[in-house]
């Protein structure tokens, strides 16, 4: 299903970068964190390592006036918004440079884009590495990873599942008879805290143990509780109350995750060897999510169709192996 894009938004005002030449302008950080992630293997375990990289290699590219892809690549983008793009950086103020950069679980976007006029756009960026055609009628994040990630306290039925997993598996005892744990069972609100709702590892003893001890067993072959996940998803169910609350939870995030980003680049291929297919593509807003749709799979996955066209998949899953600690909604 294709999409409805919007106009570009209203001028944001912002510090002008660079204004008599295009200057390149990574940081130590990114620069450390392009040498140490290009050594590893670009797999989905590393995937937002690799976005970094990218985001870095991309800001260089733009900022860098003798480099061919960056002159396309700012050309593309006057031909599409007629504006002049000046240079590119991380952030939007040096303030906000100093509370969290972009990217971050905070700022739903990648970078910033100093324009001629004066004015700034933020940049959300997704890729897939296989350098193919770049499909316009699909959305601007099709072949990258998710636009948003939230932990389990932002939707409700998330919370129910971990509630239901805690009670079936934990609290019955199940898991520490199976494994034969000896560390004692927490309660239903330590463990939602310490392991369901951390974006880490878990953090209560019997997290800590279960994970160690499934792992160390003999004739180990999965990482992970996938068995005991498959038969709890395969067992879910939700109510029509649990659909509307879903609807209530997730429409302000994807509304407020979109607003945030005023343009999106989208890129095909490799960018750390310059050799990559690339389309800016416009804005996208939303201003009502008109249906969901709930299936069970490996986890529980949904559709959020919203106004306009715009459909949205989302995941509850574990962020930190299945059935050991994070359990979160992924959008995309």
């Amino acid at each position: 299903m294709s999409i409805q894009e919007a106009t570009l938004p209203a001028k944001r005002k912002g510090p002008r970068i660079a204004p008599k030449k295009l200057v390149v302008s990574l940081d130590q950080h990114h620069m450390e964190a392009t040498t140490i992630a290009s050594k590893e293997k670009r797999t989905k375990g590393n995937a937002k390592k690799n976005e970094d990289v990218d985001v870095s290699a991309l800001i260089a590219l733009l900022n860098d006036a003798e480099s061919v892809k960056g002159q396309e690549m700012r050309d593309a983008f006057k031909a599409r918004f007629g504006l002049t793009i000046i240079g590119a950086t991380r952030h939007k103020t040096i303030q906000q440079a100093k509370q969290k950069r972009g990217g971050g679980r905070s700022i739903h976007y990648d970078f910033v884009l100093q324009l001629a006029d004066g004015t700034e756009r933020t940049v959300e960026h997704k890729g897939s590495k296989e350098k193919n055609p770049i499909d316009l009628s699909l959305p601007p994040w099709t072949g990258g990873v998710q636009f948003y990630n939230g932990g389990m306290e932002k939707y409700r039925l998330s919370q129910k599942y971990a509630r239901e997993w805690y009670q079936q598996l934990i609290a019955s005892g199940i898991l520490s008879e199976r494994y034969g744990l000896t560390s004692p069972i927490p309660t239903e609100e330590e463990w939602i805290a310490k392991d369901a709702k951390v974006q880490s590892l878990a953090k209560t003893p019997f997290g800590k143990e279960l994970k160690k001890v499934y792992q160390e067993r003999d004739g180990c072959e999965k990482k992970s509780l996938k068995a005991e996940r498959d038969e709890f998803v395969q067992g879910f169910e939700w109510s029509e109350e649990d659909v509307t609350h879903l609807t209530e939870d997730v429409f302000p995030l994807i509304q407020s995750s979109f607003a945030e980003k005023d343009v999106w680049l989208q890129i095909a291929g490799s960018v750390e060897n310059g050799d990559f297919n690339f389309a800016w593509r416009d804005p996208i807003r939303i201003q009502k999510v008109e249906r969901i749709t709930i299936e069970k799979k490996k986890d529980i996955e949904f559709t959020v169709e919203c106004d306009d066209g715009v459909v949205v998949h989302g995941i509850l899953r574990w962020g930190y192996g299945a059935g050991f600690s994070n359990i979160r909604i992924d959008l995309k």
